[in-house]
């Protein structure tokens, strides 16, 4: 590995990266992209082992740009510095793909703890309040996503989400003539994040983001992914799916809630008003959809009500534990003193 000169980050060769993930492993492996597979892996930083996640960028993205352009842009991202992004600290450039390096003690992406494990809707909040956060700080900085999918939110240690798609970002609203894909090529696992506007030759806009955010949303509330070949051709697409089931009647929720998230104290209540804030994301007319920080300022008192009410609930079972607690001692108190006055 060196660090090159002019540069902040550090290029790492394909050894150093196989060394990491013990050749590209499959059990390092916590998530696929657009672009390519997500690897944890550790690398020697400053002299000690340090938890890295390292991105696969592959295919028609990297004809949009040369190396060297390439390798300016990964800088002028790694600059950037937001407690809900990755920081960036190493690159590596090989024959027909790039890796990108940042650091992390990652346990999973939100896509894998949907489908694979079991995630508390209020975990499922904080998480998406995180993404969020780092998506307005993007927009703000004249910052889009090529693609933003739930697969692009990573979860620590602590189990919150941060972003670690900036890799393929791009700046302002960049035209993608340079990596348009056929028919034929199209990429499944961004199929339900497509926006109904959506041209290869088109720019990529913010609006393009904020829609992606209201398919994840859907996809917290359902525990589904945004599209699936396996599901009945009505139901393959989540959105089309949930406005068709539920066409804003409240009382068809429960149809298309997952169910592990079923009896969950205001879960329901909650869960509706995200609905209504997917609906608004995902408004086919690109000039309805609300601008990142308008959904921020949204989904925060959501996220917030739905955390009380998790505090609440997990307080009440305390007490609710601490008092069988007391009983089942009172209750062997009063049995040890009945058998000390039949000994008597």
């Amino acid at each position: 590995m060196e660090q090159s000169p002019g540069h902040n980050l550090i290029q790492f060769t394909l050894s150093d990266l196989e060394k990491a993930t013990k050749g590209f492993k499959s059990s390092y492996k916590i998530g696929e992209g657009d672009f390519g597979a997500f690897y944890r892996g550790t690398i020697k930083l400053s002299g000690k082992r340090t938890p890295v996640l390292i991105q696969q960028i592959q295919g028609h993205v990297l004809k949009a740009k040369s190396d060297h352009s390439w390798v300016k842009e990964l800088n002028t991202i790694a600059a950037m510095k937001h407690q809900n992004l990755l920081n960036l600290v190493g690159y590596c450039l090989s024959e027909g793909v790039i890796f990108v390096v940042g650091e992390c003690i990652c346990i999973g992406c939100l896509s894998h703890f949907l489908s694979e494990l079991s995630l508390s809707w209020v975990k499922r909040l904080i998480i998406l309040k995180s993404a969020a956060r780092a998506l307005e700080y993007f927009h703000e900085h004249q910052i889009v996503l090529r693609s933003f999918k739930s697969s692009s939110i990573v979860i620590d240690e602590n189990l919150k989400g941060k972003l670690f798609d900036q890799a393929v970002a791009t700046f302002t609203e960049t035209e993608m003539q340079n990596c348009t894909q056929s028919a034929g090529q199209l990429d499944w696992n961004f199929m339900g994040y497509t926006t109904p506007e959506v041209d290869p030759l088109n720019k990529i806009k913010s609006t393009d983001n904020v829609y992606s955010f209201g398919v994840i949303l859907l996809e917290i509330i359902t525990g589904k992914p945004a599209f699936d070949v396996n599901r009945p051709k009505n139901e393959r697409n989540l959105v089309e799916w949930v406005k068709s089931s539920v066409s804003g009647d409240e009382t068809k929720l429960a149809q298309i809630m997952d169910p592990n998230l079923k009896g969950t104290p205001g879960c329901e209540n909650s869960a509706m008003r995200v609905l209504t804030l997917s609906g608004k994301c995902t408004e086919e007319d690109p000039k309805k959809r609300p601008s990142m920080s308008q959904v921020l300022k949204e989904l925060a008192p959501i996220v917030e009500e739905s955390k009380k009410i998790h505090n609440e609930s997990v307080a009440m079972e305390r007490q609710a534990d601490d008092l069988i607690l007391c009983t089942g001692v009172a209750e062997a108190i009063g049995h040890l003193l009945s058998a000390l006055v039949h000994a008597l």
